[in-house]
Formats: C-alpha cells, structure tokens, sequence
C-alpha cells in the first residue's frame, strides 16, 4: 500500500499551500501520422536528376 500524508503534517515550507496544477494530455499521434505521411510524400515525389560536370582546361 502506498502512502499518504496527512495535512497536519509541516512539509517546512512554512503556511505556503500547495497549489494542485491540473493537467492535460495531448495526443501526439495525429502529428506524427501527418509528419510520416508528409516525409513520405516529399520522397516519393522528388526527381533525382544526374550530376551535372563541368569540364575545365588548366593551363601547365
């Protein structure tokens, strides 16, 4: 079992309550599924094209 403190208790912190913050959950799959699907996207639509050398004559 786990424990529980009681309010009578000084955590030294000297009549400061503590404030309880609520917190909330946010779901990050959706962004991750459109990160996925944009990555996806970019690479199947990308052209790759040949390197393109310029040759250069250096004078001796």
């Amino acid at each position: 079992m786990g424990l529980v403190d009681s309010p009578d208790r000084k955590s030294g912190r000297r009549g400061k309550r503590e404030r309880k913050r609520l917190g909330f959950h946010i779901d990050m799959t959706p962004m991750v599924d459109v990160a996925f699907l944009l990555l996806t996207f970019f690479m199947l639509t990308t052209t790759f094209g040949l390197q393109n050398t310029m040759e250069i004559n250096i004078p001796p």
